[in-house]
C-alpha cells in the first residue's frame, strides 16, 4: 500500500539529477531567479537564453515571475494560499506499542476535535526500512500539526512537542515517552485547493499560452500535491516543451 525508497525520497531527485549530469546536461543551484524576460522568440532567465521554462514552483513564488509577462495568470497565481504544517518524528521503546496497533498505519484526526495534530502516521508500520535495527526494536511516528486556519511554523520547539505528545497520547490511550525525536517546519508548504481550482488552473495555462507561450508551470498547486501527481505533471510539462520547441520524444 505504501511505497518509498529505503534511501530516502531525495533519491528521487538526486538520480535524477545524476543522470541529468551524465547527459551533459547542466543544473545550477543556489542562484535565485530574478527576471525572465522575452528574447526573440525564447526567453532571458537570470540573463541567460532559453527556448522554453518550466517554472516548477509554488504559485506565490511563480505570481511575481510571470506578472508583467501575463497578467491575469500572475493574478491568478497571487490568489493561491498555502498552509505550513510541521512534522514531529518521534521514537518509542518497542515494548510501550501495543500489539494492536502493529498492524495499523495510523490515523487522522476528525476535523471538528482537532486540536494542533490533524495525523499521525505509524512509520515504521508503514516502510520496513523505517524499522529500529536495534535488538530490542521500537516504533517510529510522525506526528503532524496545523492546517489551513492554523499555521503553527512559528510556535516554540517545546510548545509543539508537548501538545503533539499529549494529544497523540490521548489518542491512542497511553502516555508516549519518546527515546528520540526530530521537529522540522514547512512554511508555507500545502497548497490548499479552494473551490474553482480546476478552473482557476486552466485560466493560468491558457493565459500563459496566450500571452508568454513558451513558458509552462507544473508542480503542488496545480494538479495533485503527491509525488506522482508532480511526476506526471512534469512529464505533461516535458511534453508540452518538445511540441512547443518541436522536438519528438521518444
Amino acid at each position: 500500500m505504501f511505497g518509498a525508497p529505503s534511501t530516502g525520497m531525495a533519491t528521487l531527485t538526486n538520480t535524477l539529477a545524476q543522470s541529468l549530469r551524465a547527459s551533459g546536461v547542466t543544473i545550477t543551484t543556489g542562484c535565485r531567479v530574478e527576471s525572465i524576460d522575452r528574447s526573440g522568440t525564447g526567453w532571458l532567465v537570470n540573463g541567460e537564453f532559453a527556448d522554453a521554462v518550466v517554472l516548477a514552483t509554488p504559485a506565490k513564488t511563480t505570481a511575481p515571475l510571470v506578472a508583467a509577462l501575463s497578467p491575469d495568470a500572475g493574478a491568478t497565481l497571487a490568489k493561491f494560499d498555502h498552509a505550513g504544517v510541521v512534522m514531529l518524528t518521534i521514537a518509542l521503546p518497542g515494548d510501550h506499542w501495543p500489539a494492536a496497533y502493529a498492524t495499523r498505519s495510523g490515523y487522522l484526526v476528525p476535523k471538528p476535535v482537532q486540536k494542533w495534530v490533524t495525523a499521525t502516521s505509524f512509520a515504521s508500520s508503514k516502510w520496513a526500512h523505517w524499522q529500529p535495527k536495534t535488538p530490542e526494536g521500537g516504533v517510529i511516528l510522525r506526528i503532524s500539526l496545523g492546517r489551513d486556519g492554523l499555521d503553527l511554523t512559528d510556535q516554540p520547539d517545546d510548545k509543539l512537542i508537548n501538545a503533539a505528545l499529549n494529544e497523540v497520547g490521548s489518542h491512542v490511550g497511553f502516555d508516549l515517552q519518546p527515546t528520540e525525536y526530530r521537529l522540522t517546519r514547512w512554511p508555507a508548504a500545502f497548497p490548499q485547493y479552494r473551490p474553482g481550482h480546476a478552473k482557476r488552473v486552466l485560466g493560468i495555462e491558457t493565459a500563459l499560452a496566450t500571452d508568454a507561450p513558451g513558458i509552462f508551470v507544473c508542480g503542488a498547486s496545480y494538479k495533485g500535491i503527491g509525488i506522482p501527481a508532480c511526476v506526471q505533471q512534469a512529464n505533461s510539462s516535458a511534453q508540452g516543451v518538445a511540441k512547443y520547441i518541436g522536438v519528438v520524444l521518444s
